[in-house]
């Protein structure tokens, strides 16, 4: 979604969206501090949408302007019969993709983090061997005594106090089984693919970074070192994206109701112990935080 620009009256910014919706552009009409801001959803539409824009600026009083109601009405209802269509064959996420957002330019951390999940999984054997690495990645040095009880040879954190920031962080790239690993790539690379080709590099950096410390933290504290996985900050993700799409009403954010359910249903099941042990703490805390993070207006990259 992009803005192609304002109009300082709501209601020729109105009549200027019917005539766009008349030539099948769908269009987002935001306040703006200069009037009505003018948002073209998809990318593929917008070019022909800023010339529509200026010839409307050059000539508001052209009688096409005048004549759209009858069309728009009649492509309204195409489009609801279209979205309904859609909405009944609908099962993933595929419906946010066109080749700008799938093609790897448009989400380099996204591929970055996947490769690093992948690379410390192979390197440590998916957490059964290596585990000098593993020891170095976990949010503190920890060893399993022989009854399976964790010792900590350090005071609580006490390496980060000492300067070792990235045990914050890095207990994300660890993951327990291909089941654990596959999971949580698949929602980063989809979940993550979007908000950065959507909202930046630096956005989902940030939302990243962020989830990952506080729900490494709470996990911490709630169980100890003994964990690893994306998992909060996929809930991360996930929380930012219902909150713009839902809440703020980003049509290019908007998560399908099947993939909220999904999600949801996961997080109950896990909460239950049905997948055994989990790191509960993390997926709350972190879907908390993407929520939290969400509630800042709207700000689609330009």
């Amino acid at each position: 979604m992009r803005a192609i620009g304002v109009l300082p009256n709501e209601k020729d910014a109105k009549a200027f969206a019917g005539f766009l919706l008349s030539l099948k552009i769908q269009t987002q009409l935001r306040a703006g501090k200069d009037g009505t801001v003018i948002w073209v959803l998809h990318e593929d539409r917008v070019d022909e949408a800023k010339q529509e824009y200026q010839a409307y600026r050059e000539n508001p009083n052209d009688p096409k302007y005048e004549s759209t109601e009858e069309i728009v009405r009649r492509v309204k209802r195409d489009m609801q019969a279209k979205e309904k269509e859609f909405q009944k064959n609908y099962h993933d996420l595929s419906h946010y993709w066109n080749y700008e957002l799938i093609a790897p330019r448009r989400r380099p951390i996204t591929i970055l983090l996947v490769c690093a999940c992948v690379a410390v999984g192979f390197f440590t054997r998916l957490g059964d061997a290596n585990p000098r690495l593993i020891d170095s990645l976990s949010i503190a040095s920890h060893e399993i005594d022989e009854t399976g009880v964790v010792v900590e040879p350090f005071a609580k954190l006490e390496q980060i106090r000492a300067g070792e920031i990235w045990r914050l962080f890095t207990p994300a790239l660890l993951h327990f089984g291909p089941i654990h690993l596959l999971f949580n790539i698949l929602w980063l690379y989809s979940l993550g693919g979007i908000i950065e080709a959507r909202r930046g590099v630096l956005r989902l950096a940030m939302i990243v970074l962020l989830s990952a410390a506080i729900s490494n933290l709470a996990q911490y504290y709630w169980s100890g070192p003994n964990f690893g996985g994306m998992s909060g900050v996929v809930y991360a993700l996930f929380g930012y994206m219902l909150v713009q799409g839902w809440i703020y009403d980003d049509a290019t954010m908007r998560l399908n109701p099947r993939t909220i359910n999904l999600m949801m249903i996961w997080l109950v099941l896990c909460m239950l112990n049905v997948f055994g042990a989990v790191a509960n703490a993390a997926h709350l805390i972190g879907l908390a935080s993407g929520l939290a993070l969400g509630m800042e207006p709207a700000r689609t990259k330009l």
